[in-house]
């Protein structure tokens, strides 16, 4: 009985420092018409099941939410304005991301896939910031530019309980680039935000702290996109692992690059390339994400005109690759998982199965969100190929969505709190776990502990 007792205190004061469940809810979808719906997903509900919601905006690929520490939604935004838990505009978010290109997207919702996502304010338990991308209008949807980085920063009950936005639209930085990604500083408090330029191996490096967004830094690294097919035009990004010691880059025609990344200085190194297609051969990506522990990377790709792998396909294709990070061989790795069918709700150019959307979510699982059909999920991402479960069409939801790209980064990753314990690619070696969600899936800690001195190392300061 003592034991027990001993137990349950532990949990009870040790929960806390890993319930930052910001991404406890996500909001999706449009119209609430015969074809499409609105949904709401609330992990903190198990099993999770899609809410049918009439109150939302139109949301298309530019979507996010933010939740509390304990999972209470707060805020969402479609890149058009900012709402608040109780599906209003919150007072000061009418308009963000000002200009033509939001005019002509005010109906539909946001066009920039992971063009938004929130953070919490370092060192602050009363406001957020939302980090979003704007553009001027397009003549090509795939070659948008100049883009810009703003943020916006969001006070809590401030307006008879109420949250208000305190600063709108502050440009971060305006260049030809890629939507921001981000990951927790290894001081447990600041986060790293990372852009990369369309066509050039260049990446604009912010640090969020308790004073406010740092920089600009900057990094040249790596393979250059080619200039025929920047980064735009097939749809690339960039995204962290769970345990923020790599950084993926990855060019939809080309194939990607992985970085190790030091969460203490903020330093790109050791890149590792796969260019999957031959010269000869054309591809486009949707999205990519990485297993809860870290070991595998999902990647969806629309079509393929030569032979991947040992499989074949053809154009109008969609299909879902697994790859081993910590095989010798990661090219050798590949395999395939999910490919397209022909049922599709509503008929459409690109009918069926696709895999959009690659996010993790707080339940440990892999959602996406096709662009006719429906919700897909890998119900055990950390398995190695069918192993994995790929369920097509659940959790099951009776409308299409359209196009979504959420982005939500982990907000659960602590300070790192020893040595690194192997190479990231040595199998045997033993690795210390901490909880990542609520079913306590791990994490990899492979960091040593910053030093004040290694904050501002290696970077180079630019002009603004």
């Amino acid at each position: 009985m003592k034991k027990t007792t001993l137990l349950l205190i532990s949990i009870l004061f040790c929960t806390p420092l890993f319930s930052q469940f910001h991404d406890n809810v996500w909001i999706i979808g449009r119209q609430n018409n015969e074809f499409y719906g609105k949904y709401k997903l609330d992990f903190g509900k198990f099993p999770m099941l899609p809410e049918s919601v009439d109150e939302t905006p139109n949301i298309n690929r530019t979507t996010a939410s933010f939740c509390d520490a304990q999972g209470k939604l707060l805020s969402y935004t479609n890149g058009i304005s900012i709402w608040n838990a109780n599906n209003q505009i919150m007072d000061g978010g009418d308009i963000i991301n000002p200009g033509s290109f939001r005019e002509s997207s005010i109906e539909e919702g946001g066009w920039l896939p992971k063009g938004a996502f929130y953070l919490p304010a370092p060192g602050s338990d009363s406001s957020y910031y939302l980090i979003h991308m704007g553009a001027n209008p397009p003549d090509d949807l795939n070659n948008i530019d100049p883009f810009v980085i703003y943020y916006s920063k969001i006070s809590k009950n401030e307006n008879q309980g109420q949250d208000k936005i305190k600063e709108v639209n502050i440009p971060i930085v305006v260049d030809l680039i890629q939507p921001a990604s981000t990951v927790k500083h290894a001081n447990g408090r600041d986060w790293w935000i990372i852009i990369a330029k369309n066509i050039e191996n260049f990446y604009y490096k912010f640090l969020l702290t308790p004073n406010g967004i740092e920089g600009p830094y900057s990094q040249e690294i790596g393979s250059a996109p080619d200039s025929e097919f920047p980064r735009t035009s097939v749809g690339g990004s960039q995204k962290f692992s769970p345990s923020g010691n790599k950084f993926i880059d990855y060019n939809g025609i080309y194939g990607f690059s992985l970085y190790d990344f030091d969460r203490c200085t903020g330093e790109l190194s050791n890149e590792y390339r796969l260019n999957f297609l031959e010269t000869d051969s054309t591809g486009w990506n949707y999205d990519m994400e990485f297993s809860p522990n870290g070991r595998y990377l999902y990647i969806s790709l629309l079509w393929l005109t030569n032979r991947f792998g040992t499989t074949s396909y053809d154009i109008g294709n969609p299909f879902l690759i697994q790859y081993d990070l910590w095989s010798d061989d990661i090219a050798s790795s590949a395999d395939t998982i999910g490919i397209k069918d022909s049922i599709s709700n509503p008929p459409a150019t690109f009918s069926g199965i696709s895999y959009i959307g690659l996010q993790v979510a707080p339940d440990g699982k892999i959602y996406s969100f096709s662009t006719h059909s429906k919700i897909h999920s890998i119900q055990e991402p950390n398995r190695k190929g069918k192993k994995a479960r790929l369920h097509k069409r659940y959790p099951v939801i009776d409308k299409g969505l359209g196009v979504h790209y959420p982005y939500y980064p982990n907000y659960r990753l602590g300070p790192p709190r020893r040595q690194p314990l192997r190479h990231p690619r040595t199998r045997q070696s033993p690795t210390r776990q901490l909880p990542l969600g609520k079913l306590g899936y791990p994490q990899r800690i492979t960091y040593r502990i910053c030093r004040p001195e290694l904050l501002r190392a290696s970077r180079v300061v630019l002009g603004v």
